[in-house]
């Protein structure tokens, strides 16, 4: 497996430390919260998206209909079923995988741009049987939903915030896991060259089929987490608008890197705070910003942030050894 660089460890560890407690002194701020929370959500999904699109060369545009399945499925077994929370999501968790596998067959015979366009359609057939479906609550959707309980008192916006918070690392572990494996090599190997990987002996469709089950599973897993946080829940939160949403994330950060696809996933959750005033534009600055992404930094934003961070490993390391010859010049004089 590779192994983690220092100063990877390092920024790792602030970023963790920052997350844990900045929330804490706005525990009060409802809606501060609700933008964290809902920023770790988008997380589990840019992650997701950047595990498809970055390491196997699959481009989807249906995520946010197993987003929505997971959401309405935890919510009605909980609900109509009186199942614990964590029943819920576990349920929900292995229904999407076990959908995405299931629809992965057709999937993975398509390539790139008419993948996109059959998720899409796929994506629209999810939202349309929640829309008119009486057990989903049709257009009107679920409202009532319960608050998650821990020791049998219901959780805080705080607490709420670090259980989300050890799923978001629950994921990116997962996702680190499968990309340093055999598993993400071959993913690899299909992305550069799916004839050659194929005639090195790796099963093309078995992986492609794997990879969609697992992502579908995530857009399961944060649809889960978005129900039972805002506790209410309707067809249209889950339409291919947030699909695409989900594929900027996947894509401006840094295809083929977890740490691009976190950041990717922060700057398009936390975009629409900042524009609140062009709501209306908004899928239009979402395609807008790929296109910049692309054209300018190809290799995503997180690219010259790591340019940047080189330069300055560099800096501080010709400082340290300049030091370190003065002393050791100093002591021979």
């Amino acid at each position: 497996m590779k192994k983690v660089k220092t100063r990877t460890k390092i920024i790792i560890a602030i970023v963790l430390l920052l997350a844990i407690i900045i929330p804490v002194f706005t525990r009060e701020n409802r809606y501060y919260m609700d933008v964290f929370i809902m920023l770790g959500i988008y997380v589990i999904l840019g992650a997701s998206m950047n595990l498809l699109i970055g390491y196997s060369g699959q481009i989807s545009l249906g995520t946010a209909g197993f987003y929505g399945i997971g959401a309405y499925a935890s919510v009605l077994l909980v609900m109509e079923a009186n199942m614990p929370f964590l029943v819920g999501l576990i349920f929900a968790v292995v229904l999407c995988f076990l959908i995405g596998y299931v629809l992965g067959f057709p999937a993975t015979k398509l390539n790139f741009i008419f993948l996109g366009l059959s998720t899409a359609g796929l994506n629209t057939i999810i939202q349309l049987i929640i829309t008119n479906s009486e057990f989903t609550g049709g257009a009107s959707g679920i409202t009532g939903i319960p608050s998650v309980k821990l020791f049998g008192e219901p959780m805080t916006k705080l607490q709420y915030y670090y259980m989300t918070l050890i799923f978001v690392l629950i994921v990116l572990f997962i996702c680190y896991r499968i990309v340093n494996s055999k598993t993400g090599r071959a993913l690899m190997a299909i992305k550069g060259n799916p004839i050659a990987a194929s005639a090195m002996g790796i099963n093309i469709n078995r992986y492609k089929l794997l990879v969609f089950a697992i992502v579908s599973a995530m857009g399961g897993l944060a649809g889960v987490l978005y129900a039972f946080n805002i506790r209410y829940i309707q067809a249209e939160a889950f339409t291919t608008n947030m699909s695409f949403k989900i594929l900027t994330m996947g894509i401006i950060g840094g295809m083929g890197d977890l740490g691009g696809g976190v950041l990717g996933s922060l700057v398009a959750g936390a975009l629409p705070e900042f524009l609140r005033d062009l709501s209306k534009y908004q899928m239009t600055i979402y395609g807008l910003l790929i296109v910049l992404v692309l054209r300018f930094m190809p290799k995503g934003i997180v690219h010259p942030i790591q340019i940047g961070l080189d330069k300055l490993e560099q800096a501080i390391t010709g400082a340290l050894a300049k030091r370190k010859a003065a002393k050791a010049k100093k002591k021979e004089g």
